[in-house]
């Protein structure tokens, strides 16, 4: 992520700012500059989303032309969301649709197609909470719609599902970023005659998934996993593999902007102020600063009581499938990011 400054004090702000902290500004994220911009009362053209939803609002801009009481570009692809009249759930969907957000700019900046452009695919999203005596919700990509487990957005539960799985990692973004792997596979692999390349590259695409995963759960891992895949749930299935790859490509693009921009060094090695979508042309070595990044980034959570936050070893093969992703996003790329309005 970049850095943004206050438009009118010049303060730092962040991301998720609805407000300056220093000069008290509205502030608001522009979908069509994917920059935050101070909000003018009289300027009719630039409001905000209808998701307030506390304790953290949308802060996105509704597009030019919208009628007020409108859903911003990223709140709008949302089909489905909790019941609203339960406080816990308001803090949910603020959490979900924070991710989301984040996600939404990766693949902007990416000029990544969402499938709106011609009705391939288009991408939804839905975020449901289990029902006793009903099916469970399976967090999950099928046909362009990811499903997300809301008790995902909670603590403790989060807490308690990575613990019962044994895995190192397991965030709300982290689940977004992996099943919008699922849904590329789909668009730019499948639809995009990209399989025989993948076959090479991830292994056989046709492998029988149910019996795959099933497998996993069942014997765990292969013992010599770290050695061409991610992480162990990779190893499952080839389907499963790029999905983690592509997640990890999107953990290791965004960490490695917001490294560069704030003129951050590890190891030797200075980072660059760059763009995300340039680091697609030299991957190989973007993910070499990367791991020697995540090893302060690591010391330094150790040396406060906090867990690594990037606990993985990125392989030679590793590192051939994140360039291959890069690759395959830089070819499917758009040369310049879309007005949001034309994906409406």
């Amino acid at each position: 992520m970049k850095r943004f400054n206050c438009g009118q004090c010049g303060s730092e702000l962040f991301f998720e700012n609805t407000r300056c902290l220093s000069c008290g500004a509205d502030i608001g994220w522009d979908w069509t500059t994917l920059a935050l911009r101070v909000l003018e009362p009289e300027a009719a053209t630039h409001r905000r989303c209808a998701n307030v939803t506390q304790p953290n609002p949308c802060n996105a801009l509704i597009a030019d032309g919208d009628p007020p009481g409108s859903f911003c570009w990223s709140c709008g692809f949302t089909e489905i969301a909790p019941d609203l009249r339960l406080d816990v759930n308001r803090l949910r969907l603020s959490r979900l649709e924070d991710a989301k957000r984040r996600l939404l700019t990766q693949l902007r900046t990416f000029g990544l197609p969402v499938g709106e452009q011609d009705g391939s695919l288009p991408l939804r999203f839905r975020f449901l909470v289990p029902i006793e005596g009903q099916e469970p919700v399976i967090t999950g990509h099928a046909n362009g719609t990811i499903t997300v487990d809301a008790l995902e957005a909670d603590d403790e539960e989060l807490h308690r599902r990575k613990q019962a799985l044994d895995e190192k990692y397991r965030t709300v973004l982290g689940h977004l970023r992996h099943e919008v792997g699922h849904y590329y596979y789909a668009l730019l692999v499948e639809r995009g005659n990209e399989v025989e390349s993948f076959r090479a590259t991830f292994g056989d695409p046709e492998a029988d998934y149910a019996a795959s995963i099933e497998r996993h759960y069942a014997q765990g891992p292969p013992p010599n996993w770290p050695q061409s895949h991610v992480t162990a749930y990779a190893s499952s299935h080839p389907w499963e593999d790029f999905a983690e790859s592509w997640a990890h490509l999107l953990h290791i693009t965004d960490a490695l902007e917001t490294a560069g921009a704030y003129s951050m060094s590890a190891a030797g090695v200075a980072m660059a102020e760059q763009d995300a979508c340039s680091m697609l042309d030299d991957m190989e070595k973007q993910l070499s600063n990367w791991q020697r990044l995540s090893i302060v980034l690591n010391a330094l959570a150790r040396g406060i009581g906090q867990p690594d936050p990037y606990p993985f070893a990125l392989s030679p093969t590793v590192v051939g499938k994140i360039c291959w992703i890069a690759a395959l996003i830089r070819a499917a790329g758009l040369p310049e990011a879309p007005d949001p309005r034309n994906f409406r």
